[in-house]
């Protein structure tokens, strides 16, 4: 009586399947009705700007405007950075200064320096040593 109940069970469970085609529904990996996932993408900028800074978000660098010191010569394009204004949308650009390491110090077009927050000055403008730790800045001229 059992077996007889049991297989009752089995074919009541299996009959709709096989009414619908004979195929009994299953999710298959390769499936074309397997959902599509887009990539996700980074809603992070390259780069924040502020009012006396900067943050290269790619890089983790932090970057901070310091007086008293202007670059000697201006080197190639860092970055292109668009800037909302209450204006509208600008472009801020930050160029390498020569001969100094572009993860060390950077400029703007008007010749601003911006410093690395992690890395601390050893000599400060007016210093004997100024010249020789830093040969791609100079204090500006009056």
């Amino acid at each position: 009586m059992k077996k007889i109940f049991l297989a009752a069970v089995v074919i009541l469970i299996l009959l709709p399947s096989f009414a619908c085609g004979g195929d009994i529904p299953y999710y298959h990996q390769e499936s074309s009705s397997a959902p599509v996932i887009d990539p996700v993408s980074d809603p992070v900028p390259a780069f924040v700007v502020g009012e006396n800074g900067f943050y290269d978000t790619e890089n983790d660098i932090e970057y901070v405007r310091i007086e008293g010191i202007q670059p000697k010569k201006i080197g190639k394009l860092y970055a292109s950075v668009s800037v909302g204004t209450g204006d509208g949308v600008s472009e801020k650009r930050f160029f390498e200064i020569e001969n100094e390491h572009p993860t060390y110090f950077l400029c703007d077009e008007s010749g601003n320096v911006f410093k690395n927050t992690m890395m601390p000055m050893l000599s400060m403008p007016g210093e004997e040593s100024f010249d020789q730790q830093y040969p791609g800045l100079e204090p500006p001229s009056e």
